[in-house]
């Protein structure tokens, strides 16, 4: 009687199983691997079948569902399946949720990058690795619980899920990779006693975050205040973007790492001890809340970035020891409107304030070159004075400073590359004291009005006027004979320079007169100089002025005065 009562419950449940199959029905099938195959069912669920490895897909576009993956929504594996392939659900935007079996013992890289409707997951038991960008995007997910048997979790695997609040790293995990959870909303992080290394960005834009705990035991890593520091606290290796206020760095750091304030937009204020030698490039990317700062003098270098996207930043003091501003330093410092580089800095990198649009003055220091795009869309710039050590000035250096109204080129300067002055709209005055016309090429000066006044060498005249691309301008005068020249061994001495509103002339010997002429040799201004004498030139325009000092109506010396 038992056995009659247990085959009608067993025919009972076959018919039940072989009734519900049959009532899903088949959208798509096939195989995915030697043993594997997969059947999508209109119920919108993707189910992987049999033994062993899935196939990789390095481009996501030769995967057999590919054509109908926007219909996933469940993926159930069966267990026995050892491998997910890689790219294998990439871009399932509907995907909701996923049944993986302990048997998975691997899951590639981009495995379920941008399945933005995820809400969550649970990684296999078997899992060693974590691989490139295997969940990243994947802006649904809200928590991750790290298995035990993970010892990487490999670049960006879980960046951009914004979602992502929770995340439980196990004991077991050695390595974590480059922004591996780069822009998540964690509030904090917990860094295990086994890890021995960490990427740089891990953290990048996790704007909630506010601290990383590191456990006591770990021999590489530690914390303090929230913020990760070398094992010896001599490396700040990363504050987290959710920290506010000031920030004043231990004397026991001399190196602030790459990136390591990057993102830290509530902060206001940071304060860098003499014993820091070495900062990292972009250690200070995107700080826009920070408004000024000062470099000590144990530095010699501005790394590449380290200010960039500084936004709010308007006053920056950069030691004597500074040598080398690397590329794009400054870039898009929008606030800032004057710096003061240091003479001895000799290198410029590419774009190195480009963007920096309210920057009104700058010295140019005696680099040999003017690279790419170092004053690129620099705006508020009225005037430049390239110095005697240039000689090439790049591509693009000055292209779009449409407040640019005065270019003064020193005698050295041999070539100006394509679009070096593309889109200065108002410069009126360009004075060359090359006597061999510079090389210059068909967009060098592009929308450069051709109205403005072109001053050269009395000598170079007609070597301007029919050299190509410089004979585009249509008036070159006057010449700058007198301008151009200085006598050697001054004795009188001319401040500030440039100038507002006055200036002063200190006179060696009594009685000379001083006499002012604007870029048309027009004489402007007339005056008697002893000792040390105020010349107000307030009532005039903008502009380079020619500065002669004469004595028994000789012209002892010769200069320039810049009016802003």
């Amino acid at each position: 009687m038992t056995r009659v009562v247990f085959n009608l419950i067993f025919v009972f449940i076959g018919i039940s199983v072989i009734n519900n199959a049959r009532a899903q029905e088949i959208i798509d099938e096939g195989t995915c691997g030697t043993n594997l195959t997969w059947v999508l069912t209109n119920d919108s669920v993707l189910t992987i079948s049999g033994s062993g490895e899935m196939d990789d897909y390095p481009d996501f576009g030769d995967r057999p569902w590919n054509a109908i993956d926007t219909k996933i929504k469940t993926i159930i594996i069966a267990d026995g399946v050892s491998t997910i392939g890689q790219n294998a659900f990439a871009y399932c935007f509907n995907l909701i949720s996923t049944d993986i079996p302990d048997s998975v013992e691997k899951i590639g890289k981009k495995a379920f990058f941008n399945c933005t409707n995820l809400i969550s997951v649970e990684i296999p038991s078997a899992i060693s690795v974590i691989e490139d960008l295997t969940f990243s995007e994947c802006s649904s997910l809200a928590s991750i619980k790290i298995p035990d048997a993970v010892v990487t979790i490999a670049e960006g695997a879980f960046s951009f899920c914004r979602s992502l609040t929770s995340v439980e790293i196990s004991n077991s995990v050695e390595f974590i990779g480059n922004q591996a959870f780069a822009f998540c909303n964690i509030a904090s992080a917990e860094i295990p006693s086994a890890v021995n290394y960490i990427g740089s960005n891990v953290f990048a834009g996790c704007l909630d975050l506010t601290t990383i705990n590191v456990d006591i035991n770990n021999p590489i890593y530690s914390s303090r205040d929230g913020l990760l520091y070398s094992k010896l606290q001599d490396i700040l290796i990363c504050c987290p973007c959710g920290q506010t206020g000031a920030i004043v760095i231990p004397n026991s750091v001399n190196t602030i790492g790459e990136f390591a304030f990057s993102g830290c937009s509530k902060l206001t204020s940071i304060v860098i001890p003499n014993t820091v030698n070495t900062i990292g490039e972009g250690a200070f990317y995107g700080c826009n809340g920070l408004l000024s700062i000062k470099i000590p003098n144990t530095v010699n270098s501005i790394s590449a970035k380290t200010f960039a996207h500084c936004s709010g930043l308007t006053e920056i003091e950069l030691p004597n020891t500074i040598n080398a501003i690397k590329t794009e330093a400054f870039s898009n410092c929008h606030s800032l409107t004057s710096i003061e580089i240091p003479d001895a800095v000799n290198t410029i990198g590419r774009y190195a304030f480009c963007d920096c649009r309210s920057l009104e003055t700058i010295k140019i220091p005696n680099t040999t070159v003017i690279d790419w795009g170092v004053f690129l869309r620099c705006n508020s710039l009225k005037s430049i004075v390239v110095p005697n050590a240039v000689t090439t000035i790049k591509f693009l250096a000055f292209s779009g400073c449409s407040g640019l109204n005065t270019i003064e080129i020193q005698d050295n300067v041999s070539t100006i590359e394509n679009y070096a002055f593309e889109n200065c709209r108002n410069v009126n005055t360009i004075i060359s004291h090359a006597v061999a016309p510079p090389t210059v090429y068909g967009s060098t000066f592009l929308n450069v009005p051709v109205t403005a006044h072109v001053i050269v060498p009395c000598s170079s005249v007609v070597a301007y006027q029919t050299t190509v691309y410089w004979r585009d301008f249509t008036y070159f005068g006057p010449c700058v004979g007198g301008i151009s020249e200085t006598i050697q061994n001054k004795k009188n001495n001319i401040y500030p320079n440039p100038v507002k509103d006055k200036f002063f002339i200190e006179c060696e010997e009594s009685y000379h007169t001083v006499k002012l002429y604007d870029v048309l040799g027009k004489n402007v201004l007339s005056q008697t100089a002893n000792g040390k004498t105020e010349i107000n030139i307030s009532h005039l325009p903008k502009g380079i002025y020619s500065v002669h000092i004469l004595f028994d109506g000789k012209v002892i010396e010769s200069s320039k005065v810049v009016k802003l």
